[in-house]
């Protein structure tokens, strides 16, 4: 009906992003990978740089895949929707992937929190609870910093919990 007129070019676009995306991603298929030791030469260490950018240029592109997952999920009114379930099932795969070879990273954590939302779009609101609190218990209350990036983020995933705790 009218849901599906109107949302038809947001997906056609959705998916056309998510292609060009995907073609980005393919050279490094798999897992994150450790960064590189230290460089021993002038050579070596311009390597070393050009196989990190690639590495950071590889691993946005994961995520903007997972991302694009998540909006194309958001263009499906009807939660049993098919088409939802397996776009929310492919972004929370990829956010945990990414998760899972970055934790200790500020990508990592945005992954990390990601998945929660995907979760809980899913209606597992007790896993997406327990990220949350996850990734929330990296905060420092203790900090004099002005807020920052971390801030910025901890505060979605207080708003994120809120919407859930009922």
């Amino acid at each position: 009906g009218d849901e599906a007129s109107s949302a038809a070019p947001v997906r056609q676009a959705m998916k056309a992003a998510r292609e060009e995306d995907e073609s980005d991603e393919k050279p490094g298929k798999g897992k994150a990978k450790a960064r590189p030791k230290p460089p021993s030469s002038a050579k070596q260490k311009k390597a070393d740089e050009e196989a990190a950018a690639g590495f950071t240029e590889w691993l946005q592109s994961r995520f903007k895949v997972a991302m694009v997952d998540y909006h194309t999920a958001q263009t499906y009114t009807d939660p049993a929707d098919k088409a939802r379930k397996a776009a929310l099932d492919s972004a929370a795969k990829t956010f945990d992937d990414i998760y899972q070879g970055q934790r200790d990273t500020m990508v990592g954590t945005y992954a990390h929190m990601w998945h929660g939302k995907v979760l809980d779009e899913k209606g597992d609101y007790k896993d997406a609870r327990d990220i949350y609190d996850e990734v929330l218990a990296i905060a420092n209350p203790d900090s004099k910093q002005p807020p920052g990036e971390l801030d910025i983020m901890l505060a979605q995933v207080e708003y994120f919990r809120f919407l859930i705790v009922k």
